[in-house]
């Protein structure tokens, strides 16, 4: 909103909250017309966002007001999945900044977001930041379900060709 009261934009942008589905009071809120707001017991991959009562409810319900926007919450396979489609693209961000990606994914399937639309999503947390959740993905298949993003560790021979073999199979298959 400051960009907008200092004459940068010309009008709000609509915003949109993401929250982890084991971590989602402000979703369930929002859910419920912002008549009931109940804490919850957070539990998330998504360490950076398992929280579970936040501390700015009542401005998150007025920014959310007033640019008539969306709330939803996304599941932590639906944040590792985003995340991995992030890293293919060579960005390096924690799993509670991919949930980012997941929500406007879902919101779009959902038709609350135009597939045209310009969107801008923010990555907040840095790659390092939590790393378990991230290995575990590509490390395992969770349920049994292959993980559609998941980038196994391959062994390569610490020969240049090797590594030139490697990295030719995967960009050319």
């Amino acid at each position: 909103t400051e960009a907008f009261v200092v004459g940068l934009i010309d009008r709000l942008p609509q915003l949109a909250t993401i929250q982890a589905a084991g971590a989602d009071p402000f979703a369930a809120y929002y859910d419920a017309g912002f008549d009931h707001y109940a804490p919850v017991t957070a539990e998330t991959v998504a360490t950076a966002i398992k929280i579970g009562d936040p501390a700015s409810v009542e401005r998150a319900r007025r920014s959310i007001e007033a640019t008539s926007g969306l709330v939803t919450a996304v599941s932590d396979d639906e944040i590792l999945d985003a995340k991995a489609m992030i890293d293919r693209a060579g960005i390096g961000c924690e799993p509670a900044s991919a949930a980012s990606l997941a929500g406007v994914r879902n919101l779009v399937r959902a038709g609350k977001i135009a597939p045209d639309a310009t969107v801008v999503g923010i990555l907040t947390g840095h790659l390092l930041k939590d790393t378990d959740a991230v290995v575990a993905y590509h490390l395992h298949d969770g349920d049994g379900a292959p993980r559609p993003g998941a980038n196994r560790p391959v062994r390569v021979a610490a020969e240049n060709e090797a590594l030139a073999r490697v990295l030719d199979d995967a960009v050319h298959g």
